[in-house]
C-alpha cells in the first residue's frame, strides 16, 4: 500500500539536522492570500505540498522521539489512532512501520531524535491546521475570494489564476496587475 511513511527510519547522523530543519519550517506561516483563495493554485499548490511534506517529517521525528526502547513497539506494527485533540480537528496520523531488523540502530536512532527534537506536538497541529484552512478554502466557493475556478479548455482542467481578486490592502486595480 502506498504510504508517505518511510520504509525505514532516518540515519542517525542526519536527525539533529533533519529536526532543526523541520524546527524552522514548522515556524513558517502560509501568506494570507493562500486562506483567501487568492493565489493561484500552482504556486501555492507547491507551497502547501512543501508543508504537508513538513508535517510527515514532524510527525515521524516526534513518534521516534517519543518511542519506547523496545523495537517491537516499531517492527511490524500497524495501527491508525484518531487524535482527539481539538487542535487537529480529529486528523488521522498513522504510527510508522518500519520493517527494520537492525534493533540497536533503532535505540540509537530514538536517542538521537529524543536528543534532537524541540518542536512539540502543538507547533505540528498549528501547522497542521494552517494548511487545513488552506486547501478548504479551495472547495467551498463561498469561502474564498474572487478568484473563482474555471475550466480551461486548452489545458482540459480547472485553474484558479489568483489573478482576479482584490482586498483593502490592494492598491492595484481589481484585476490584481
Amino acid at each position: 500500500s502506498t504510504s508517505p511513511n518511510a520504509k525505514r527510519p532516518p540515519s542517525v547522523d542526519y536527525i539533529p539536522a533533519l529536526a532543526s530543519s523541520i524546527q524552522k519550517d514548522l515556524k513558517y506561516r502560509l501568506p494570507s492570500n493562500l486562506h483567501r483563495g487568492a493565489a493561484d493554485t500552482y504556486f501555492s499548490g507547491k507551497i502547501l505540498a512543501r508543508q504537508a511534506r513538513t508535517i510527515v517529517l514532524a510527525e515521524e521525528l516526534l513518534q521516534l522521539s517519543a518511542s519506547s526502547s523496545s523495537a517491537a513497539s516499531v517492527v511490524d506494527k500497524k495501527k491508525k489512532k484518531k487524535d482527539d485533540d481539538k487542535n487537529t480537528g480529529g486528523v488521522v496520523v498513522s504510527e510508522y512501520d518500519y520493517n527494520y531488523e537492525e534493533t540497536e540502530h533503532l535505540s540509537e536512532i530514538r536517542a538521537a531524535a529524543r536528543k534532537s527534537v524541540s518542536f512539540t506536538r502543538s507547533s505540528v497541529d498549528k501547522v497542521v491546521n494552517d494548511l487545513k484552512s488552506c486547501v478548504q478554502v479551495w472547495f467551498d466557493p463561498h469561502q474564498h475570494d474572487k478568484a473563482d475556478y474555471v475550466y480551461d479548455e486548452s489545458w482540459g482542467g480547472l485553474v484558479n489564476c489568483g489573478c482576479t481578486y482584490y482586498s483593502s490592502n490592494d492598491d492595484d486595480d481589481e484585476s490584481g496587475r
